[in-house]
């Protein structure tokens, strides 16, 4: 009885020790992630390498093999922790807003939120934009749905929808890839959001009115470790 305090001590000190090991690898399996979606970003899937990941992500390659063994297993890595469809869950946050221009501004407040958290997410997001061969349905599609309603109620004001949706993915990636390698103050997603709002006919104080309303929730593809997770070694164009 005498000496149960003392392995108590010690049995709690080695699951604390255990802990700590676990959150340490946690947190280097995040830094490659992120790092993988800035390879995608840069070079695109087919032509990213395991050099390239452990670049980017500045650790040893020996570091590197101990999570990974191949390319194709840290990518499908990446794909399970994002989701091959990381638009999914702004869709779903947005589903029940009724207003097709409050509808579109706040998926594009979302992205570019989402982005601005979890940069992981958001270097994912704009390696699927590289161009046709890479982007997935649901992104090809967006924000076409919302443009042609707002249009059809008078919501919106444009000549020609491809210039339309072209106009508004061209704002988001621009957002995206300056919210990911520069500095950019909070305000930022809701100026882009109004600004974008103005330019297909809705009045500035209405866009105003627009981008301050509160955003719904939306559940992370992120785990808490790649949330925030940062590296500023690419810097794609």
């Amino acid at each position: 009885m005498k000496h149960a305090p003392i392995v108590t001590k010690v049995s709690a000190n080695l699951l604390r020790r255990k802990e700590i090991g676990q959150e340490r690898r946690e947190r280097t399996r995040a830094k490659l992630l992120a790092a993988a979606a800035q390879v995608l970003a840069e070079y695109g899937e087919q032509k990213a390498t395991i050099d390239d990941f452990i670049q980017a992500a500045g650790v040893a390659r020996g570091t590197f093999y101990n999570y990974y063994q191949t390319r194709g297993q840290i990518l499908d890595d990446l794909w399970a922790e994002i989701g091959r469809d990381p638009f999914v869950g702004i869709q779903k946050a947005c589903a029940s807003i009724k207003d097709p221009a409050e509808r579109l501004v706040t998926k594009t407040r979302l992205i570019l939120k989402t982005a601005q958290d979890n940069t992981t997410w958001g270097w994912v997001v704009f390696a699927l934009s590289l161009d046709i061969t890479t982007v997935n349905a649901d992104l090809l599609a967006f924000p076409r749905p919302d443009l042609e309603e707002g249009l059809r109620k008078g919501r919106f004001k444009f000549d020609e929808i491809h210039a339309a949706k072209d106009l508004v993915v061209g704002a988001c990636r621009t957002a995206l890839h300056a919210l990911l390698i520069e500095e950019r103050s909070e305000g930022y997603p809701p100026a882009i959001a109004a600004l974008m709002l103005r330019s297909l006919g809705v009045s500035a104080t209405e866009a105003q009115s627009l981008v301050k309303r509160p955003l719904p929730t939306m559940r992370s593809h992120l785990s808490p470790a790649a949330n925030g997770a940062r590296l500023g070694n690419l810097s794609p164009a």
